[in-house]
């Protein structure tokens, strides 16, 4: 596909997508960085992804803020933590366990 399209996104093999992003560790860590801050402006709790486009002269921008990212085998944030060495079944128990213990610290789970 010249686009990367809903067929492209949902369906095994149609896109290509890269974990880690091929890119040098200045780069990662300045959007980490940049990840982190937007997590934390937005006051976001448990899990959240954020994306950014970056320019050809290296400027990064925040695309958007997915608040709930999918959990499918072709999601990104399972691909991403795949990438991280987490596998499936530890990153839906480490969500799970991020609510709880909000839950149990008397901070409302937001939904």
């Amino acid at each position: 596909h010249v686009i990367f399209d809903y067929g492209s996104k949902y369906t095994p093999g149609m896109g290509d997508e890269i974990f880690p992003a091929n890119i040098d560790d200045e780069l990662r860590d300045r959007t980490g960085a940049l990840a982190l801050e937007v997590h934390m402006a937005l006051k976001l709790h448990g899990y959240a992804r954020v994306d950014f486009r970056i320019a050809g002269n290296g400027s990064v921008y925040c695309l958007e803020a997915n608040t709930l990212p999918g959990l499918t085998r072709t999601s990104l944030m399972p691909q991403s933590a795949a990438a991280a060495g987490i596998e499936f079944g530890d990153l839906c128990e480490r969500i799970c366990n991020t609510a709880l213990q909000r839950l149990s610290a008397g901070n409302k789970v937001r939904t």
